[in-house]
């Protein structure tokens, strides 16, 4: 019974601590008045029944309030209702606080004299939140109330008024809040003495029992803490949200579920759950549409843009979505940059801009998303998967561009190796997709190969029909032959000097010497594209092009019989000299193969 008398004790203590507590009490000195003015209304049925009935006679369509016993008007006045962006004056509105309810009501003939208003909107006063807001050039004597997802700004005529409705509204929400802590607390209460008398009836004789004093003071004295943090919780809550502190809206909700966690079975730990549960999914549905912004909002805000929000949702246990409106932005940002790119007439920049940006977004994407869902193994599959259909769509926009510019050899060859240097710069992060690259585009590489063999047996064809390009090459002086010997030993034609007579002149031909650079030309561009699917094809065509160039040889030594023996000694070049190059450049590429014509 000692115990009993005493938690009943320290719970008044508790309550009455709570009730002087006020949002602006250390602001203004008429808190005291207002709760005089409080308890002489509760304590006067009259004045709540000439109260509620004025309301009732001032507005139409107004629902029915005399159902609730002790409910009753606390303050009434005009407010200035404004936009939440543009802080312009919408209109003139009637405000009705009571004890338990916010009433909002329109005037009905604004010309009229008579104070008649129409019933517009009627709000739990539990669920509001009300927040401050500071003076400024644009905006004087206003404040803000939260329903969420619904926002409402008010202006009041002065100061004085406003801080007339702050007051009297933080009251009230305290008021509600102790009485419903009130309630528990007796709840428990009986749930206690009910224990206290089994405790007591079969454990008086246990020497090792702790003095119920000693037990249970620590305990209830925690609990109490508990409580009255959880009163202003769903407050705090609601004005975090408002002012975008996601992080200090989301360490609410965590410690609301940790209360609930270590305490399973406590019902007012259950109830505030369910006030704070509403409040959860809007934030919930704010921070989804932070990631859904427009991608030059994400541009402004930088990688961490998507990355707080990401965080957040995780830890609200909506990873799954979370990692889904992550990759939407990623994708979003990325069609947002391609968009900045504009052709300036250089098929290779542009090319090269457009594979930066992809490239650049899937590294970005990789890092963001190994930081961000490190702790949520499940989402990986997700993210593989938009990678796959990132880099598919970039070889759909390599292909269309490429092939509406008409891009030769060497500008697709540069292309390609500028996408595998980025390719191989994803593998860094664990992403490797050079086969899938490879794949997605072996058809247009063969097509390709297929192409430039085609245009360099036309090139020969044409040089054919010229006799003079099959004399030997006049160099006019030594200077000019000693630059022309130094040129192809740095090819890699290091026997060249021996096809150099008089000082100036050279057996090859200007037909071989053309074919010789055109077809250095082609190896450095098909190195380049690094292909395996495409080896057979090139295989192919330096096959089809040296036996080509050789038959050349044949047919004009036939056809002009004074060049046969500078054919002949094309033909000698040709053999020991630029067949085994090509051959060794070729199996430099990783492909074994020996040519012959």
């Amino acid at each position: 019974m000692y115990e009993l008398i005493h938690m009943l004790s320290d719970q008044k203590a508790l309550l009455s601590s709570l009730l002087e507590t006020s949002m602006l009490s250390e602001k203004n000195g008429g808190t005291s008045e207002v709760q005089d003015s409080m308890k002489t209304n509760e304590n006067s049925d009259n004045y709540k029944y000439q109260s509620l009935a004025y309301l009732l006679e001032t507005v139409e369509s107004c629902p029915p309030l005399s159902d609730v016993p002790n409910r009753y008007l606390l303050h009434d006045g005009k407010l200035n209702k404004l936009d939440c962006q543009t802080y312009a004056q919408t209109g003139e509105v009637k405000a009705f606080l009571l004890n338990d309810r916010f009433i909002l009501a329109e005037r009905i003939d604004k010309k009229s004299s008579q104070d008649k208003y129409r019933f517009d909107s009627i709000f739990e006063l539990e669920k509001l939140a009300v927040v401050n807001v500071k003076d400024s050039d644009k905006l004087k004597n206003a404040f803000q109330i939260l329903d969420f997802p619904n926002t409402l700004l008010f202006s009041a005529d002065s100061s004085k008024q406003k801080n007339i409705w702050l007051e009297k509204i933080d009251i009230a929400k305290h008021a509600i809040a102790v009485k419903s802590i009130e309630a528990k607390l007796k709840e428990n209460m009986l749930e206690s003495e009910d224990e206290s008398y089994y405790d007591d009836e079969f454990d008086d004789d246990n020497p090792f029992r702790d003095s119920p004093k000693k037990s249970n003071t620590k305990a209830k004295t925690e609990r109490e803490k508990i409580l009255s943090w959880l009163q202003d919780a769903p407050d705090e809550l609601d004005v975090a949200i408002a002012q975008r502190h996601f992080d200090e809206a989301v360490d609410i909700i965590e410690k609301i579920r940790k209360f609930i966690q270590d305490n399973p079975k406590d019902s007012i730990f259950t109830e505030y759950a369910c006030r704070i549960e509403r409040r959860e999914s809007s934030l919930v549905e704010i921070l989804m549409n932070e990631l859904k912004a427009p991608p030059e909002r994400s541009v402004r805000g930088g990688p961490l843009f998507a990355k707080r929000a990401v965080s957040q949702l995780i830890r609200l246990g909506k990873s799954s979505k979370a990692c889904q409106l992550f990759l939407e932005n990623r994708s979003s940002l990325r069609n947002f940059n391609l968009e900045q790119i504009k052709y300036d007439g250089v098929t290779q920049s542009y090319i090269q801009k457009i594979t930066g940006v992809y490239f650049k977004s899937l590294l970005e994407s990789g890092l963001l998303f190994e930081k961000a869902f490190q702790k949520t193994p499940q989402c990986q599959s997700a993210f593989i998967s938009w990678c796959d259909k990132e880099i598919k769509s970039y070889v759909i926009l390599f292909r269309d561009r490429l092939l509406l510019m008409k891009a030769n050899l060497s500008t697709t060859a540069t292309c390609i190796a500028d996408a595998r240097k980025r390719l191989k710069e994803l593998e860094e992060i664990g992403l490797s997709f050079e086969y899938l690259f490879d794949m997605l585009l072996r058809t247009d590489f063969c097509k390709l190969v297929d192409e430039c063999q085609e245009k360099q047996r036309e090139i020969i064809s044409i040089d054919s029909k010229h006799e003079n390009l099959w004399r030997p090459s006049n160099l006019q002086n030594s200077q000019q032959l000693t630059e022309f010997e130094k040129e192809l030993e740095n090819l890699g034609f290091s026997t060249i000097k021996q096809y150099s007579y008089d000082s100036c002149f050279s057996h090859l031909c200007s037909a071989t010497v053309k074919f010789v650079r055109n077809i250095i030309v082609v190896l450095n561009d098909l190195e380049k594209i690094k292909c395996e699917s495409i080896y057979s094809s090139v295989v192919n065509c330096f096959s089809s092009l040296l036996k080509f160039q050789y038959e050349s040889y044949d047919k004009i030594a036939k056809e002009q019989h004074e060049l046969r023996t500078t054919i002949e000694m094309n033909k000698k070049f040709f053999k020991k000299d630029l067949m085994p190059f090509v051959t060794n450049r070729i199996n430099k590429m990783g492909i074994v193969y020996n040519l012959s014509v």
